[in-house]
């Protein structure tokens, strides 16, 4: 071969590429950014719409079906999924996965937003899209103090967050649970009525003095002056200060003698926090575009160390969420197993080949490794999760092309072959196989890439890696295998081996010609059990999406009836963190811990890894965080806070979980019920739910529209208003004044902006007669008229929240699963449920199945969708190297053969069969075949040859490659088996499924694909053995 000529000719070359590798490999892995998971593109955005005052059912039919329609113009957008509340709508927009470039596709969704505000009612804030929405904040810090005031805290967050976002690697840093300081302008509404003012008076004359505005300039001589009036508010006592005077009255007034102005914050509260029990701010951190999260981290620590000092114990700063440190614990604990598989290949090379050839071989794993991250530096693949269990699965594929040239080269030496034509000649002879060999096992990989899903899109980097990988491989093992091997291959034993290599080789040669007498037997069984495997997989294998994270964290929820105050739930949350703090203050030193936690209540946190679902501001609903030491004691922790919450509030839904792996998938069980009639949705939806009551393994049901809740309406009487000279915007602004307050203007202080609210005073404790009682000022009149006479209050019940999938009004009933159970059983239940009543509902309902199996199927489906093309090419690959369509048949049907092995696999160590077990099956496509490649070549080499009968050549092949097919097989299992021992779970079903698919291939291999061939090309052999 060329290529070895030229490396054994110029050996300066040679090793100057070694020595660059070497050094080029060392500074990639120094210089490649580490993360926890892969860089996958975000497909989501969410468009909000605000429309005050407006109903539920008012924002669904006047706001959100039209923007949807809108929507469903962009033909890259996959589908529209939307909340329609009182006052405001959310769509969620999701992109079809095929696209990779999506800014241009935002861009084009934000102008098609511009263009349909003109068709919104007016009044309309909006549509504003956020293309930002998976932007995750890894790191979020909160600062808190049992001693310090809340004004301390808010202060101190400030300044911390001012120095945070001069780091150059922080993108972004956004404040969660900080209470909005406003000012409030109050007045007692029936004084204000007899001073003949009003709201809106108010309202405009504090806008009126509170004004930045230009006053012009002057000419001094040769100079322009700016002239600038002093005109804004920026300060309570200014306020106060303002003078006014009063109908019928030529006194003027200081608006402090009239009013009560003072500061506060908004009541009520939008979001609380609580960290470890203490009221504070949380601080979300998120990384810049190609920032180093490792060094982020170093630099975000330092400086909050310096910043504690500086501003004393009073104030304390816990890091609740923390990715840096995730990615350095989680990418080491995988560093630490790629070199114990290194060890263990490199010991198995060395025990089969001896200690010079072993050596020789394992040297190119390093030397591969570090030419793959200089190649994965220029083409800008990270270093994750991801990416180095491609660097364990490869282990052991890498070595086999080094295995065979090595073997072939010592077995031509010993023919007489001087090692230099020997090394030539090896690469000759086997350069045609092994390049198809390499192929296909990339080739095997390419669905994996091809998938357009988000769970193929996360395993990608196994594709990318492994095809660098297995390149670089194949290239040395062409030119630096053959050029150490004319330095250090000695031929200090023969090829007959020791005399226990000579007794195994013996004992396999018996049985290959028990076999090979009995070729259509040995077929049959092996067609047998792979029925077999099929029936087991189908009823005995449990199936799973992802398993959980190996993260140390666990999330408790916690969600009341729709309609509950956040003063209900922030109580709850305090009992909640009460109730950890007594467990921590009384535990043993036996008893598991928690490091630290943090709680919202009225949203959950910002998304602080990547598959974290986040949720609007909702007033019923509390999120927590917990750090823990290991995962081991979530189960433990699991049962005391679910234990606790049920007692302690049974009317609210409970959900304490581990962090998803994988896609976020939310409730396992979900069931979308879809229509128009909303009677005819929330029956049918009952009927579900009542069905899932008695389904075992199912609790926590529900459904996002929440119960019914009642809402208060205010109907004018025309003929009375009219006769009191009021209109229904006065009434609206009243009531606004009384409830929530008006927004008048602004204070402007040095470093802030401070909202200021008017807001009206109603003595009173009965909430409604408040509200009849509120003055309602009419400016037609100059008078005030009390709302109870010129308005009727009555109360109704309706939907919280209207949910729409893909343009239908959608009820998705949800529910959590005990963890001995399965959502794939449960689901085949439902199916059954759903078909026994689809022709009773009728065409107006559509009920389907989603959660974690529909995304399951979604995401198998985009991996075997492109089967096919892969099936092809290596069959085009196939037939180009054997010149065969008998031979290509053999080859290929080694892999049921590994079928085989992964279902006995998967039943052996009761691993589940998920997503990554389905990413390991594909793969051992271009794994379990390369055996029989060889295999097949050096059968067809024999016989080429003509030196030898067809039995002859069969059974010398066969003994010939054995030692080659069992070392390269023993070195790709050795190099997973620390995967499947101490690696990620998510990692477990792709190891098992390697691990003993290759197991039983390569027995199969060493014994069916010999009698097939022989079945085939019809060679019998006697009971003679030969």
């Amino acid at each position: 071969m060329r290529i070895t000529k030229t490396a054994l000719r110029e050996t300066r070359l040679t090793w100057t590429l070694v020595v660059f590798t070497i050094l080029g490999g060392i500074i990639a892995f120094l210089t490649l950014p580490r993360f926890e998971d892969p860089k996958i593109p975000f497909r989501y955005a969410l468009l909000t719409t605000i429309y005050p005052g407006a109903s539920v059912e008012r924002i669904e039919s006047l706001v959100t079906t039209r923007i949807e329609e809108a929507m469903h113009e962009i033909s890259e957008v996959e589908f529209v999924n939307s909340i329609s509340r009182n006052n405001a709508c959310a769509i969620l927009i999701k992109l079809k996965d095929r696209y990779d470039k999506l800014q241009p596709i935002w861009d084009r969704i934000r102008r098609k937003t511009e263009q349909i505000r003109s068709d919104l009612p007016e009044g309309v804030r909006g549509p504003f899209l956020n293309d930002q929405y998976g932007e995750v904040f890894g790191i979020i810090l909160t600062v808190s103090g049992k001693n310090a005031s809340a004004e301390e805290i808010g202060r101190a967050a400030d300044q911390l967050r001012g120095r945070l976002l001069r780091i150059d690697e922080v993108s972004k840093v956004i404040k969660l649970g900080e209470q909005e300081e406003v000012v409030f302008v109050e007045y007692d509404d029936a004084d204000l009525a007899d001073l003949g003012l009003s709201a809106r008076h108010l309202k405009t004359y504090l806008t009126a003095q509170n004004i930045i505005a230009p006053g012009g300039s002057i000419k001094q001589e040769n100079s322009r002056i700016p002239v600038e009036p002093v005109s804004d508010l920026q300060s309570v006592e200014e306020i106060e200060n303002l003078t006014v005077t009063l109908p019928d009255d030529e006194d003027v007034y200081a608006l402090g003698e009239l009013l009560d102005i003072f500061k506060g914050s908004h009541q009520p509260p939008v979001s609380l926090l609580r960290s470890s029990g203490s009221p504070g701010i949380g601080l979300g951190i998120s990384l810049t575009e190609g920032g180093n999260v490792i060094k982020l981290g170093k630099q975000v620590r330092e400086l909050v160390s310096t910043f504690a000092k500086e501003i004393g114990d009073k104030v304390q700063f816990e890091f609740v969420a923390f990715e840096p440190e995730r990615v350095t614990t989680r990418v080491n604990r995988f560093f630490f197993n790629l070199v114990q598989s290194l060890l263990i290949v490199m010991f198995i090379l060395m025990g089969f080949l001896g200690f010079r050839t072993g050596s020789v071989i394992a040297s190119m794993m390093p030397l591969v490794i570090l030419a793959t991250l200089m190649v994965m530096l220029g083409l800008n693949v990270t270093i994750n999760l991801v990416a180095l269990a491609a660097f364990i699965v490869v282990l052991g594929i890498m070595v086999d092309n080094h295995i065979v040239i090595s073997e072939r080269i010592l077995s031509l030496r010993e023919e007489g072959q001087d090692p230099v034509t020997a090394a030539i000649s090896a690469t000759d002879q086997l350069h045609g196989p092994l390049i198809t060999a390499t192929v296909t096992a990339i080739v095997g990989f390419l669905p994996i890439y091809l998938a357009e899903s988000t769970s193929g899109e996360y395993v990608t980097p196994l594709f990318q890696v492994i095809g660098l990988a297995l390149i670089c491989s194949t290239f040395f093992s062409f030119t630096i295998t053959p050029t150490l091997s004319v330095h250090t291959f000695k031929l200090h034993q023969t090829r007959d081996g020791s005399p226990g290599e000579r007794r195994w080789l013996g004992f396999y040669r018996g049985l290959l010609n028990s076999t090979l007498r009995r070729p259509l037997f040995i077929v049959v069984l092996v067609l047998f059990a792979f029925l077999g495997a099929i029936y087991s997989f189908r009823f005995f294998v449990p199936k799973i999406f992802f398993p959980p994270s190996d993260r140390p964290i666990f999330t408790l929820e916690i969600e009341f009836p729709s309609g509950t105050v956040i003063e209900r739930t922030a109580e709850a949350a305090a009992r909640i963190d009460a109730f950890v703090q007594g467990y921590l203050r009384n535990r043993s030193d036996s008893d598991p811990s928690i490091r630290n936690w943090v709680s919202l209540v009225g949203r959950n946190a910002p998304r602080y890894v990547l598959n974290h679902r986040t949720r609007e501001y909702s007033p019923e609903y509390a999120f927590f965080i917990f750090n823990v030491e290991t995962t081991k004691v979530i189960p433990f922790f699991r049962e005391k806070l679910e234990g606790f919450s049920r007692r302690e509030f049974p009317e609210a839904q409970i959900r304490v979980r581990s962090i998803e792996s994988g896609p976020a998938i939310g409730y396992p069980i979900r069931i979308h019920v879809s229509g128009q009639d909303t009677g005819e949705l929330i029956a049918v939806a009952a009927e579900v739910k009542e069905f899932l009551s008695r389904t075992p393994g199912v609790y926590n049901i529900g459904d996002d529209w929440g119960q019914s809740v009642k809402k208060l309406l205010v109907e004018v009487d025309d003929e009375a208003a009219g006769s009191s000279g009021v209109t229904n915007g006065e009434v609206a602004l009243a009531l606004q004044s009384l409830l929530t307050g008006i927004p008048a203007s602004s204070l402007r202080t040095e470093d802030h902006v401070i909202p200021i609210f008017v807001k009206s005073l109603v003595r009173g404790k009965d909430e409604i007669q408040r509200i009849k009682d509120v003055n309602v000022h009419s400016e037609l009149t100059g008078k005030s008229v009390p709302l109870g006479e010129i308005a009727y209050i009555r109360e109704v019940h309706g939907p919280a929240n209207i949910m729409r999938r893909d343009f239908e009004r959608t009820i998705t009933v949800q529910s959590d699963l005990n963890s001995d159970f399965h959502a794939k059983s449960v689901d085949d239940s439902i199916e059954e449920f759903i078909g026994k009543n689809w022709n009773r509902w009728g065409n107006r309902i559509n009920v389907r199945l989603g959660g974690e199996s529909s995304e399951s199927k979604k995401a198998n489906r985009s991996i075997l969708v492109n089967l096919p093309w892969a099936g092809f090419l290596i069959l085009l690959l196939l037939i180009r190297q054997t010149r065969s369509f008998r031979r290509t048949l053999i080859i290929l049907s080694t892999i049921p053969m590994g079928f085989i092995g992964v279902v006995f696999g998967l039943l052996a160590t009761g691993v589940e069969f998920g997503f990554t077990t389905l990413v390991g099956m594909v793969s051992l496509i271009g794994i379990v075949v390369n055996n029989a490649i060889i295999l097949m070549d050096r059968i067809r080499c024999n016989i080429d040859e003509g030196t030898l009968s067809e039995k002859e050549c069969i059974l010398e092949a066969a003994l010939n490659r054995v030692r080659p097919i069992l070392l390269t097989s023993l070195t790709t299992i050795g190099g997973i088996l620390p995967l499947y021992l101490r690696g990620n779970p998510t990692w477990e079903g792709m190891a098992v499924s390697i691990i003993f698919g290759l197991l039983f291939s390569t027995v199969l291999v060493l014994f069916a694909v010999p009698a097939l061939y022989a079945l085939l090309f019809r060679i019998k052999f006697s009971d003679q053995q030969i």
